[in-house]
């Protein structure tokens, strides 16, 4: 099944108007059609029709209106050229990093009757504004766990979250949380589903109490400046936190977060001659490759309030 594009001159060969047809006899004799290409739907032509006196000239646009090299027989996609008869692009995408579950030769994300690929550099979605949203590995999708990552763009950007990223910058979600390979950590299709989830809603968590009920937090910008850093940027973008659980949003004195290695443990941000301190969510454990307060190797992420001590009489 292919889709036709066809060229209409007028008399004087003035370009006037474009019919889309799948018939010859549509056209009316008082135009003449320049060319009419059938193609398939990653642009090899299935089939094409050209005026006698065109016969010997190959037209310089082709499929999606794009540029055709004649020697080379590919279509320029300014990033780079697709080789329709193979359905793919010769070179890489200069932005695979960002779409790793997919090839980085792969036009339109594999799927051209659903995307578009106008630049060769990143999939669009003809529907909504914007990049494609990316989907947690296949792995994950046929286990029923998928996360929809949406990558992080100009527009976006300022919405990675900057306590997120100052305070758990350095936490992957990986299985093995004593000494992980570097692919294991930088490579998102490594990490553990379940472990992935619950650090977004831990990074949710402390998006919320940096904003709304505790000053006293470090707050970093990720500047995308290097390729791991754009790699880990979208899982601090808070379009892609998930709902703060209950336990913490809905208590307005759970103030405090704190990283260590022990699954139970007593925080200093509470002064125990004031107040008791109660965990009421623990998060983990996650890799940590080291720097600030917490240990490298297994660190949970722990949330705690702070409950006035009961006093009696006379104290």
């Amino acid at each position: 099944m292919g889709c036709l594009k066809l060229s209409i001159l007028d008399e004087q060969y003035k370009k006037t108007e474009i019919r889309l047809s799948s018939r010859r006899e549509d056209l009316t004799s008082d135009f003449c059609h320049e060319n009419a290409c059938s193609y398939a739907v990653f642009g090899q032509v299935i089939s094409e029709y050209r005026q006698d006196w065109m016969l010997d000239t190959i037209p310089r646009y082709f499929f999606n209106g794009k540029e055709l090299d004649e020697e080379s027989g590919l279509s320029y996609y300014e990033a780079r050229y697709l080789d329709s008869k193979f359905g793919g692009f010769i070179s890489r995408d200069p932005h695979f990093a960002r779409y790793w579950w997919i090839s980085p030769y792969a036009y339109c994300a594999n799927n051209p009757v659903r995307w578009i690929d106008p630049t060769g550099r990143d999939p669009e979605d003809p529907l909504m504004e914007g990049n494609i949203n990316i989907q947690q590995n296949q792995e994950n999708t046929q286990s029923g766990s998928s996360t929809e990552i949406k990558p992080v763009n100009e527009k976006n950007k300022q919405k990675v979250n900057k306590t997120s990223w100052g305070e758990t910058k350095g936490l992957y979600p990986t299985e093995n949380t004593t000494n992980p390979s570097a692919e294991e950590r930088n490579n998102p299709k490594n990490w553990s589903p379940d472990k992935l989830k619950q650090l977004l809603k831990a990074r949710a968590a402390i998006a919320l109490i940096g904003k709304e009920r505790n000053t006293d937090v470090h707050n970093e910008t990720n500047d995308l400046a290097t390729e791991l850093k754009r790699i880990l940027a979208p899982y601090h973008l808070e379009d892609n936190f998930p709902e703060v659980d209950a336990e913490i949003k809905n208590d307005a004195a759970v103030k405090y977060f704190y990283l260590s290695d022990k699954q139970t443990v007593s925080t200093t941000a509470i002064s125990s001659k004031w107040h008791d301190q109660e965990c009421v969510k623990t998060y983990g454990p996650f890799y940590n490759i080291g720097g600030g307060d917490a240990p490298k190797g297994a660190v949970y992420i722990h949330f705690y309030k702070a409950v006035p001590k009961k006093t009696t009489k006379g104290q």
